[in-house]
């Protein structure tokens, strides 16, 4: 069984994401739960989205290339880690 998204698992308001990879490469972008758009240090764009999901915020984005990155929030700090295990910390403000 599928499960459905709600009204109910939005758990960002329009915001804007700064994340700091190594060497202080930086991700940054626009957006609410249902649509998120980054761009790193490179102009990559990644889209995304951002879930409720009992109690913890899961965060999954793509880019053009096929390349992916997750990671979960606790409402305040935020980490992912992209597909080449590269860890990215930041923050929705």
């Amino acid at each position: 069984m599928q499960k459905r998204r709600s009204p109910s698992t939005h758990c960002f308001q329009a915001s804007f994401f700064h994340f700091r990879g190594p060497d202080n490469a930086r991700i940054e972008g626009y957006g609410d739960s249902e649509n998120v758009r980054l761009r790193d240090s490179e102009g990559e764009v990644w889209q995304g989205t951002a879930e409720l999901d009992e109690g913890i915020i899961r965060l999954r984005f793509r880019n053009s290339h096929g390349r992916t990155m997750s990671g979960v929030s606790d409402g305040v700090a935020i980490t992912l880690r992209d597909d080449k295990g590269v860890t990215w910390r930041g923050y929705a403000g």
